[in-house]
């Protein structure tokens, strides 16, 4: 009996893991107990109580290979129930040359691909206790390359504590 494992294309979404708000990185991504402003539906989505109005922050970062990301969020105070928020994730790049075995070099009217990755999701947060939130996000990520596309959901779950000397404990789950 002859057991094998083909390990070939086994990662989706890793754009999901590229870190958003200027803020937040610059703080070497420890973001997740202090989450308190809209980038913070990346990190830690019952943080979100702690915007007061509505908010809306937009994020872009030239990355690798000439690839640009892209991540926009918006929260809104709902009185009396929680907060929401939406965001939206983009890693795109411009279109690239097909390149085969055959043609190695394509001229400059060969084939072209394009690819790119998109993330759309909507969160509610709400305060449990005056120091204990509880917060879900949905999403909807959809990665494309050339002529292939793979689509799906996923659920972030957080929570956020606030001691009474002010410490904050969160945790997140993607």
């Amino acid at each position: 009996l002859a057991l094998g494992q083909n390990n070939v294309a086994t990662t989706s979404a890793a754009f999901l893991e590229i870190g958003a708000g200027a803020r937040s990185i610059g703080m070497g991504s420890a973001f997740t107990a202090v989450a308190d402003d809209p980038s913070t539906l990346y990190w830690n989505p019952a943080g979100i109580v702690y915007v007061t109005k509505p908010e809306f922050q937009t994020f872009y970062s030239p990355w690798l290979v000439e690839t640009q990301y892209h991540y926009n969020t918006a929260v809104v105070p709902i009185e009396g129930y929680g907060n929401l928020g939406l965001s939206f994730t983009a890693l795109t790049m411009d279109d690239m040359m097909v390149r085969t075995v055959d043609i190695p070099e394509p001229g400059k009217y060969g084939q072209k691909f394009s690819a790119g990755n998109i993330a759309m999701g909507v969160t509610f947060a709400r305060k449990l206790t005056d120091r204990f939130s509880f917060g879900f996000k949905t999403k909807f990520i959809q990665e494309t390359i050339w002529q292939m596309s793979a689509k799906g959901f996923a659920i972030d779950i957080g929570t956020l504590y606030t001691s009474s000397k002010n410490l904050k404990i969160g945790m997140s789950i993607s």
